[in-house]
């Protein structure tokens, strides 16, 4: 059952930097600084999906939910849950994740904070940041 927000958190977190990526794409051809809010809020909305399906895997091994192959396939009863909570970056598909939650988390908050980005290239580093 946890696999369920978590596919949708991947889902969510993909198409939001897909959409940020867009927004600043037609905030450059069009020159209107709306785009880039739309831009920031989608880094934002990212963010917060790829973070929904870390917590959505996370507690799959915390609670050994062998019910989800990676969780099988990473972690045995047997390990103690600070062991199965380090199976998270154990697969290549754990540490790929875990990689999408902290750049994604990282970014977000270079855009949110304006200081970080500011300046006429700031559609250009959100594209960058979101891809």
């Amino acid at each position: 059952m946890i696999a369920i927000p978590g596919n949708a958190g991947l889902a969510t977190g993909g198409a939001m930097a897909l959409a940020a990526v867009v927004a600043c794409i037609v905030s450059v051809a069009t020159r209107r600084p709306g785009w880039k809010r739309v831009a920031r809020l989608c880094m934002l909305a990212s963010a917060g999906g790829f973070f929904v399906s870390g917590l959505a895997l996370a507690t799959a091994l915390a609670g050994a939910d062998l019910g989800l192959a990676y969780v099988a396939s990473h972690t045995e009863l047997a390990l103690s849950p600070a062991f199965r909570l380090a199976a998270f970056w154990a697969g290549q598909e754990g540490s790929l994740l875990l990689w999408a939650v902290l750049t994604s988390g990282f970014a977000a908050g270079a855009v949110m904070c304006r200081k970080a980005v500011a300046g006429p290239g700031e559609a250009v580093t959100i594209a960058v940041l979101a891809g």
